[in-house]
This record gives C-alpha cells, sequence and structure tokens, in this order.
C-alpha cells in the first residue's frame, strides 16, 4: 500500500488544482479550503464510487473491514472519514454544516482528479447522499442506499423511539412517551436508559451482528474526536428528502432489512426512485453484515441496472476485455449482427485473396444495373453504366461506409455465407454465424437474425484479428479501411477517451414503425496509457445511438482502473 500524504496548495481561495494524481491502493489526507485534512483511502477496480458512512461519526473503517472484498470487486471504492471523525481533522471553527460536508465531498472528487462517480451510504449516509445529489446532480451517476434513512425524524419518531419504548417496556422513561414533547427531548430523556444489553434490539435481531460491529467501536481507526456526531439534531439535516427522490433518474440500489428499526422496516414504501432496484432482506440494520450473499446479489443487480438503457423496449448485450479482465452483461446471448457482419466477412475476404494470389489491386467489373437501387449504398453515386473496383475500394466501402452493395458483390466473387462461416470455424470462433448476404436480408428484413453473434464472441474476434493485423499486407488494409470508419460517430467513439483511437464496425438494423431499430457497435480501442481495449455492444429495439454510446461508457468505467 502506498501512503501518499495530498496536500492541496490553494492560489485562490476556494479554488482547487487539478493534480495528476494516480492511484490503486492508496491512502491520503486531502486538505480542505478551511484547512482541515480528511483521510481518503482509495481502493479496488470498477466505477469510482465515494463510500459516506452513517452515525454520524462512525467512520469508514469497518465497512471496508466488513464488506471490502465485496465492494473492491466492483467498485474502486474512496472511503472518506467526514469531518470530526476517525483519522479526518476536527474543524477549529466547529463547522459542521451540511453545506460545508458538501463542499468537502467535492473538493475530495476535484483532489482526485474524478469528473463523476458512484455514491453509496449506510444509515445516516442516506441523508448525507441525498444533499450531495441535490446540490450536485450532474457528477452522480448512480446512488447505493444500504438501510438508508430519507428523513430523520420520521425514521426517529416513527420507528426508532416507539420501538425503543416498546424495548424498554414500563421502565421507559415518561417523558419519552409524552407525544406533546418535541422529538429531541423525547430521544434524549431515553438515551440513558440504553446500554449493552438492550440497544442492539433497535438495530437487529441477531446480537452477533451488534457485537461484531460494536468490537470496531475501540478500534485504534475507528476513535473519534467526540465531534464527529454534532450533525445529529443539526436543523439543515432535517430535511425530508423522500419527495426528491420521484426526480433522481439515474439508476439506484435501495437495500433495506425488514427488522430494521433504526429506519423503519417501511421507510421503503414511501420512496419513489423512478430507475430502481429495491430489494429487502431478513435482516436489521446491517445488511452488508447480516446477509452477505443478498448484500453481493443487490450489488450485481445494481450494476447491471447501471448498463439498462433509460429505454424500456430496449434490449442488449455487451462485452468488453481488457488485458485478460472482462466484463459484460448478457455477453453470451445471441444477437443480430446487422453490418458487424462486414467484419468477418473482410476476415475471410483477406484469407482468400492471399490464397488465390490476388492482388487488392485486382479488379471487378460492375453494372450498375444489377446493384440494388434501394439500399445504404454510396457507390451508387460514384457512376453510371459499368465501372472497375479494386478489392480495396470495395473493402474500403464496405468497411468504411458500411455500403450494402460492396458487401454483396465481394458475397457474389469472393465466397458466399457459408464460406464465411466455415471460416469463422477454423480460426475458433463458433458462436458468430453469417448465412444470409445483403440483398437476401433485403428482401426479408426477419432473416437479419440468421446473421448473428454473442457480444463476447465478438470482442474475441477483434482480439484476435488486434494480434494478427499485420500478418499479411490483406489485415493491415483492414485495419486502416476500419480506423477511417465514418459511421457509428455517436455510439462508441463518442464514449472513449479523448486521447484514444477507435477501429470499430457498426451494424444497423431496418426501422420499426415506432421509430426504434438494432443499433450494434464493436471494434478495439487504443486508449491514452497504450494499452488495448476489446469491445462489443449489440442492443435490439434501440431509440437512439446514444444508448450504445451510454453503455460503453459504463463498460469503460468498469474497467478505467
Amino acid at each position: 500500500m502506498r501512503h501518499v500524504l495530498l496536500l492541496l496548495a490553494f492560489l485562490i481561495s476556494g479554488t482547487i488544482p487539478q493534480p495528476v494524481y494516480a492511484y490503486q491502493d492508496t491512502v491520503c489526507h486531502v486538505m480542505t479550503s478551511d484547512s482541515v485534512r480528511l483521510y481518503v483511502h482509495v481502493k479496488g477496480e470498477g466505477p469510482m464510487c465515494l463510500y459516506l458512512h452513517g452515525g454520524p461519526g462512525s467512520g469508514s473503517t469497518w465497512m471496508e473491514a466488513v464488506s471490502g472484498h465485496i465492494l473492491e470487486k466492483r467498485f474502486t471504492m474512496v472511503y472518506l472519514d467526514q469531518r470530526g471523525v476517525c483519522k479526518s481533522e476536527t474543524p477549529k471553527n466547529d463547522d459542521f454544516s451540511f453545506a460545508r460536508q458538501i463542499q468537502d465531498w467535492e473538493e475530495v472528487r476535484q483532489a482526485l482528479g474524478i469528473g463523476h462517480w458512484l455514491l453509496m451510504g449506510h444509515s445516516w449516509g442516506g441523508i448525507l447522499m441525498m444533499g450531495y445529489w441535490k446540490a450536485h446532480p450532474n457528477v452522480i451517476d448512480g446512488m447505493m442506499f444500504f438501510n438508508c434513512t430519507l428523513s430523520r425524524d420520521t425514521s426517529f419518531g416513527e420507528s426508532w423511539l416507539p420501538r425503543a419504548i416498546s424495548i424498554l417496556g414500563d421502565t421507559a422513561s415518561p417523558v419519552a412517551k409524552d407525544e406533546s414533547r418535541p422529538l429531541k427531548e423525547r430521544m434524549m430523556a431515553v438515551f440513558p436508559q440504553l446500554n449493552d444489553d438492550n440497544r442492539w434490539m433497535l438495530f437487529t435481531p441477531n446480537k452477533w451482528a451488534n457485537d461484531s460491529i460494536g468490537s470496531w467501536r475501540f478500534h485504534k481507526d475507528c476513535i473519534s474526536h467526540g465531534k464527529g456526531e454534532t450533525p445529529l439534531f443539526m436543523d439543515e439535516y432535517g430535511e425530508d428528502f423522500r419527495p426528491l427522490t420521484s426526480a433522481i433518474k439515474v439508476p439506484v440500489l435501495y437495500l433495506y432489512g425488514r427488522q430494521d428499526y433504526a429506519v423503519g422496516p417501511d421507510h421503503y414504501k414511501t420512496l419513489h426512485f423512478p430507475n430502481a432496484v429495491v430489494l429487502g432482506a431478513d435482516c436489521g440494520h446491517m445488511v452488508f453484515l447480516e446477509k452477505p450473499a443478498v448484500f453481493a446479489e443487490a450489488l450485481d443487480k445494481f450494476c447491471q441496472l447501471l448498463l439498462t438503457p433509460i429505454n424500456g423496449s430496449t434490449s442488449y448485450g455487451a462485452c468488453i476485455m481488457r488485458d485478460g479482465s472482462v466484463s459484460g452483461i448478457n455477453e453470451n446471448e445471441r444477437f443480430a449482427l446487422h453490418s458487424v457482419m462486414k467484419f468477418p466477412q473482410a476476415l475471410y475476404i483477406a484469407d482468400y485473396l492471399s490464397r488465390k494470389g490476388l492482388a487488392l489491386d485486382d479488379t471487378i467489373v460492375v453494372d450498375k444495373t444489377d446493384l440494388m437501387q434501394d439500399t445504404w449504398s454510396p457507390m451508387l453515386k460514384r457512376f453510371e453504366g459499368k465501372m472497375a473496383f479494386s478489392y480495396a475500394e470495395l473493402l474500403e466501402l464496405s468497411l468504411g461506409q458500411s455500403d450494402n452493395n460492396a458487401c454483396e458483390l465481394l458475397f457474389k466473387y469472393c465466397g458466399k455465407p457459408k464460406a464465411i462461416e466455415k471460416y469463422m470455424r477454423k480460426l475458433g470462433f463458433h458462436d458468430i454465424h453469417v448465412r444470409m448476404t445483403e440483398k437476401q436480408m433485403h428482401k426479408n428484413p426477419t432473416k437479419a437474425i440468421e446473421n448473428s453473434s454473442t457480444p463476447a464472441e465478438m470482442a474475441r474476434l477483434f482480439e484476435w484479428f488486434y494480434h494478427h493485423k499485420d500478418d499479411n499486407q490483406y489485415l493491415t488494409f483492414i485495419w486502416k479501411a476500419m480506423a477511417d470508419c465514418s459511421t457509428g460517430l455517436k455510439r462508441i467513439p463518442a464514449a472513449i477517451p479523448e486521447d484514444a483511437r477507435i477501429v470499430h464496425k457498426t451494424g444497423t438494423g431496418f426501422p420499426l414503425p415506432e421509430g426504434v431499430q438494432d443499433m450494434n457497435d464493436a471494434g478495439f480501442i487504443l486508449m491514452p496509457d497504450g494499452g488495448h481495449v476489446f469491445i462489443a455492444v449489440f442492443t435490439t429495439n434501440s431509440p437512439s445511438e446514444t444508448v450504445v454510446a451510454d453503455i460503453a461508457r459504463q463498460l469503460l468505467e468498469r474497467i478505467r482502473y
């Protein structure tokens, strides 16, 4: 582990520089604009995720210790101790205002050079997440709530306090039972009556879970400065955020315990997230500890939701590969290739020309009257009557401009679909099927599914191509033709880093009356760091190209670190 002290120098008060800062398993301290050092531990792989701990004042260490092995396989976790808590400093002016805390998190995000991230919170962390989203919705890609309240006074007044009074029975303070008194006064009357023998029943039916978490209270990394609990009864943290849930469009996971009386077993019923996975577990206030298998499954469902287009009629499959790591969703399902089919066809053509001793400059005489007239075909504008086209020109038209007539001519003069499929089998690819020509699909669009592949198999084919692109002049030409691809610029190309390059092939299905159509893209990305990524995104009934870009962007987030 690298221990790094990151002290930010502020040239102008409140202005944060953008450091060049690499991290994989890094402990650092971020100095805020009001001179408070915040403890941060960055660890894991996948999309960046800020963990906002509960309490208030509980710290981040025990979540990392208990569930880090689950979380860090899915996300690059940013474990943060909030100001005044555990390994972070206490502000000299005792500023624990909500606005100042939100500014802390923004300064951490900017200090780490993160453009946008996911939020994750436990318990009180739900209130913090909602406040952060309200102030900065554009930097948040998704939110995960674990046993969270979104209304402090609702949880305290309708669940926590009634449960405490029930546990204490006849010994409960009369002040606590007096509903005419302020909520804070009633709670303060109960606090002294709760102890290690009965307090756990507020949080969980499993005393072992409470004892396990309790053992962390005296760990050297979890000793608070005594002021981290300050926000608990501050008025600004008392906002009822539940009405705002209907406005949150990003993916949400809300995981609750059916016996969680700290928040309320029915609290989830008052939330109205439009794009959410809501799951309950037979446990109390610590689902990640009490039901780790349910916890892991819920995280996987959330990761799937991150990749799900908002349009409900769209289905998709996607796969991404880098350095032997593979990630995807429905990556082994079969999808129509459409014009992505022209890529395996081109690989076959390279083999055919090599075997026949034909040059890329050798030509075929084409009669325009033999071509399909009502299809996508830029070559139709090039000539009248008859014209000679080289194999190089036909490949460039087919791959770079997705010309359907060029593809059909290559079928006619070099090999039928069964020859291409046979070649795929020779290379070891058994899930790529090419059985229809462009003309056959044009006559009967329902036959398009006959040319199919799984996203994983297509990503692997691009991986094969990457490693063989320099084997001969034909493969090298194909590389250059697809590097100059002019189609689908709003698909995967729109999602890649600014300095990256892409070699890809798109595919588009026949439009349906509902205004949707299949949209595909697949290829490999040459990353700014010199690495290479193989990716395939296939969609059905997509409303726009941006759906492909959104899916690709989420896939790239998974393997970014």
